[in-house]
């Protein structure tokens, strides 16, 4: 079901033109499902909901994820970071993306992420492609 609804959500903005994994930034484009990035482009959907992903947009409810893979936890300027995530010193691994994708509270307890977590590991290997493929790249 939570993958049907980010499918919906993603046909619904390219159908305006616009791009859900970026807030409508850009003109969509049809990613390539069959590369770890496309269909990771694609599972981002699910994240879009709360977060941006392109330079220079703003934070949502969550923060703009844009260079978030290398970066040190609760570090972006101009979020309101839970004091477990500011505090954390978790660096954005790839491991590290992995683990709290699967279960943001068991990983960091404390966290206001509110999401139950991706079960399917090559689906969250595919989201953390794409956030790799965002650019930027640490603090």
């Amino acid at each position: 079901m939570k993958k049907s609804l980010a499918l919906i959500c993603l046909l619904l903005a390219a159908a305006c033109g616009e791009d859900a994994s970026t807030g409508g930034a850009e003109r969509a484009a049809y990613p390539d499902a069959s590369t770890p990035e496309g269909a990771g482009r694609l599972s981002f959907g699910q994240c879009a909901v709360c977060h941006t992903a392109a330079q220079g947009q703003p934070h949502r409810i969550g923060p703009n994820l844009y260079g978030v893979v290398g970066a040190t936890a609760g570090k972006m300027d101009g979020f309101a970071y839970s004091a477990a995530m500011r505090d954390s010193g978790v660096v954005w691994t790839e491991e590290a993306l992995d683990a709290f994708l699967e279960n943001p509270q068991n990983f960091m307890r404390g966290n206001r992420m509110a999401y139950m977590g991706e079960s399917d590991a090559e689906t969250r290997s595919n989201i953390i492609a794409y956030m790799k493929s965002l650019g930027g790249g640490g603090d």
